[in-house]
């Protein structure tokens, strides 16, 4: 994976994070899933799970779903078989989102753009939330946000959105923010050395997907040209 190769995540963070199953094996995928959510939807306060679907030659905007309850499995096991699932992709990875009572968590994504006539650093974050919902994130949304926009590093933030929900604490929000970006600037090598690489590869945008925990950890990442990057990796 391009995150390890560059030193920005660790194969063993990762792994801790994902699991795997092959399609062949859609009934333990299905028996896993659902033995966990009952479970953690006892023990925690907020659960969400993002499941993919995955095929070897195509790595990039492949199907998600998000399961917060039994009626979101339903609905996705119907959809699988609509897909024919076990004929048309090859594994079906799994990770989840977990918050105890009072604990706030942050997640969101760096995004570098750099063109001959403009760089800039973008961020956009949400507060107990996954980082899948900036997608869709509109200013009525119930749900806490912020983005804030550099040209490029050593460089001054600028926020340009706060959106802080009535039951959040706008200055807690913002130490967990100001924490993120102090861990994004320790990490600047190892972000530029992969951005380079795009760049050398024809790509002028790239977007690191985090989650943060008291520690920031990069679980993904997105181009403007997924495919043509992993053909040259």
């Amino acid at each position: 994976m391009l995150l390890c190769e560059c030193g920005i995540a660790s194969f063993d963070d990762i792994n801790s994070r994902v699991n795997r199953f092959s399609t062949a094996c859609l009934p333990a995928f299905f028996d896993k899933i659902e033995k966990e959510l009952l479970a953690d939807l006892f023990n925690y306060e907020s659960v969400l799970f993002i499941v993919k679907l995955v095929q070897n030659l195509a790595y990039y905007k492949l199907p998600n779903y998000r399961i917060q309850n039994i009626e979101d499995i339903n609905s996705m096991r119907t959809d699988f078989i609509k897909r024919r699932v076990d004929r048309t992709y090859d594994e079906v990875w799994f990770c989840k989102n977990l918050r105890v009572h009072g604990q706030i968590t942050l997640s969101g994504r760096f995004c570098l753009y750099e063109t001959e006539e403009y760089i800039a650093h973008i961020i956009e974050c949400v507060w107990n939330e996954s980082p899948r919902v900036i997608d869709s994130y509109n200013q009525y949304a119930d749900i806490s946000y912020i983005r804030a926009e550099r040209g490029g590093w050593g460089h001054h933030y600028t926020i340009q959105e706060f959106n802080v929900k009535e039951a959040d604490d706008a200055d807690t929000l913002m130490e967990l923010f100001t924490e993120v970006l102090l861990q994004i600037e320790e990490s600047r090598n190892k972000l530029t050395e992969m951005f380079e690489f795009c760049k050398k590869s024809g790509l002028d945008i790239v977007s690191f997907e985090f989650t943060h925990d008291g520690k920031t950890h990069f679980i993904d990442w997105d181009s403007s040209d997924d495919l043509r990057l992993l053909r040259l990796c």
